[in-house]
């Protein structure tokens, strides 16, 4: 008898430890199904038409990125 009810509070343990986590677990798959139903369209970039000014390119996404311009200085 005793043997029986060290089970059970044991197996009521576990269970209070386990709950938590299966809710938690619940609660993140319900937001990850939202968010993947309100995504948007796939953006896609537009073919460039003319020449490119691959210099001023550069200059321009190294003032936009100082920390690319930090590594690549390294």
């Amino acid at each position: 008898m005793e043997m029986e009810q060290l089970c059970e509070e044991t197996i009521d343990l576990l269970f209070g430890w386990v709950a938590p986590y299966r809710d938690l677990s619940g609660k993140l798959l319900d937001l990850a199904a939202e968010r993947r139903a309100t995504v948007a369209t796939v953006l896609r970039a537009r073919p460039v038409k003319g020449n490119i000014d691959y210099a001023e390119l550069s200059r321009e996404h190294i003032a936009r990125y100082p920390k690319i311009r930090a590594r690549l200085a390294k």
